[in-house]
């Protein structure tokens, strides 16, 4: 069956700290870490990811952190999107939001909105791929500010329709230290 929605509501401040901030080495283990995440493995779509702090509020992503709506490669169905509307995004230390598919569905769009500024730094990325049959989500992102420093969007299609990114910004697009923003295709 599909897997619940998550509706996340407040006018406060979203802190998610993955693990531990004194550690330097690479997460290799996601299991380990604070996350909010949508999934499934067999027949069903994963649910849909909202987070709203009425524009208030700041979502916070540190030390390995993620949201992500995904399909596991034994899944038939669709990850559904994943919308974030908030004050300001930091993602920091590994960080990340992202769909992806890995089974015959389409991977879910990624929509962040924020009236402050969005910033993606030190390894964090935000991402849709689908590396199984179906289409990748396109990732669009409206804020004051986007910064990128080490950081990276990107969108990935191994054998499928690639994702497009969008981004607005109002002031200042910034990529610092081996930042990109991409998109790719290998439907070989």
């Amino acid at each position: 069956g599909n897997a619940g929605n998550i509706d996340i509501q407040t006018i406060g401040d979203i802190s998610i700290s993955g693990s531990t901030p004194e550690s330097t080495a690479p997460i290799t283990d996601k299991s380990t870490v604070s996350r909010i995440s949508s999934s499934t493995v067999g027949r069903g779509n994963a649910g849909k990811i909202t987070i709203d702090t009425q524009n208030r509020g700041k979502l916070s992503l540190v030390d390995g952190a993620f949201i992500s709506s995904g399909l596991t490669s034994t899944a038939i169905g669709n990850s559904q999107d994943i919308t974030i509307s908030a004050r300001e995004v930091d993602l920091r230390n590994q960080s990340f939001i992202a769909s992806s598919s890995d089974g015959t569905g389409d991977a879910a769009n990624v929509k962040i909105d924020t009236t402050g500024k969005l910033e993606i730094t030190n390894g964090s990325f935000i991402s849709s791929d689908n590396i199984g049959r179906g289409k990748t989500g396109d990732i669009s992102l409206n804020s004051d500010l986007i910064t990128l420093n080490g950081g990276t969007i990107f969108a990935f299609s191994k054998g499928s329709t690639g994702g497009n990114i969008q981004l607005i910004t109002r002031d200042l697009l910034l990529l610092r230290n081996l930042s990109t923003i991409s998109t790719n295709s290998d439907s070989t």
